[in-house]
């Protein structure tokens, strides 16, 4: 990425430039939600064996399983969807430890688990765990923080894919993010979002026999990136006028703004306007200190793509 901007930085000297960059934080309204009531536009199938069932009933889908069954019971979207995309629901426990969805679920061997866990075996749990089933149907734990949660209770938990960058939020705070590498195996880039089901290891430790959960209000939304313009002004094409009648470098300063008299850009904003294009949403104009050397430039143009996109 840095090497990708003192390219753009260099080019920009003495000329117009324009970065057309995808923004990574837009997500589609195409999906599909299900409030097991009135509002059922999810097609789900089973997985499931004789221990376990799932029903629909008082307007929640309830999902259980006996303790310590190495078979989860899952509960995936049978609708094609592509491999990025943001699944979340209100997950409550009835009995047992883990609350969970899954996501890129190819078969029972491969997929990623969010898990939210209460309090067991003394000391442990009260966090949120994100891991991965690969390998022979091996499960790695990724990535684990805490988190204080009461048994009983609602969550909301929502886990969004894109690529291999994975970030997972309960009651719509981000919690954790991880990148999946091919260190040790490939990650998972496709595959249905569902709900899950685990007896986990510790349930009869708080005196439970099964694990029994609710999910609600699930919402499955596809990501599609967003096209955002940035138009680099060329040389002396942007102005602080106290910066420049102090000759001073100041790095710091916010106030360069296009140049009053670099009519030049005055038809490629209207242009973007005319078309539907908001400035500072859909296209942004990046006035700089063009007296810098060119790896600072480079160095603040990042800080403004990471700040913008």
């Amino acid at each position: 990425y840095h090497i990708l901007v003192s390219k753009y930085v260099s080019l920009a000297i003495g000329v117009i430039l324009l970065l057309i960059l995808n923004s990574k934080t837009v997500w589609s309204s195409e999906g599909c939600v299900d409030d097991f009531n009135f509002q059922r536009t999810c097609d789900w199938k089973e997985i499931k064996d004789s221990k376990s069932y799932w029903t629909v009933d008082f307007g929640k889908l309830t999902g259980q399983t006996k303790f310590f069954e190495t078979e989860a019971s899952i509960y995936y979207l049978a609708q094609n969807i592509n491999g990025n995309y943001s699944i979340e629901a209100d997950v409550t426990s009835i009995s047992g430890v883990d609350r969970t969805i899954i996501g890129r679920y190819q078969d029972p061997l491969n997929y990623y688990v969010l898990d939210l866990r209460s309090s067991f075996n003394g000391s442990q749990g009260n966090d949120l765990l994100l891991a991965k089933h690969c390998c022979q149907g091996l499960r790695k734990t990724l990535r684990k923080v805490s988190f204080q949660n009461e048994f009983g209770q609602s969550y909301r938990l929502r886990i969004d894919f894109n690529g291999p960058e994975i970030m997972a939020f309960v009651d719509n705070k981000l919690l954790l993010q991880y990148t999946d590498t091919v260190n040790f195996d490939p990650p998972l880039l496709t595959g249905a979002p569902g709900l899950l089901v685990w007896g986990g290891n510790w349930n009869e430790e708080i005196g439970a026999k099964y694990t029994e959960v609710s999910f609600d209000n699930v919402s499955i939304t596809q990501l599609t990136p967003k096209r955002v313009f940035i138009i680099v002004p060329g040389f002396g094409g942007s102005l602080d006028l106290p910066s420049l009648l102090s000759c001073t470098l100041e790095t710091t300063s916010r106030e360069w703004a296009l140049a009053p008299y670099a009519k030049v850009y005055d038809r490629l904003i209207s242009t973007f306007s005319g078309n539907g294009f908001q400035q500072d949403a859909d296209f942004y104009v990046y006035a700089y200190d063009w007296r810098q050397a060119m790896p600072l430039q480079a160095d603040l143009l990042k800080f403004y793509l990471d700040d913008k996109i």
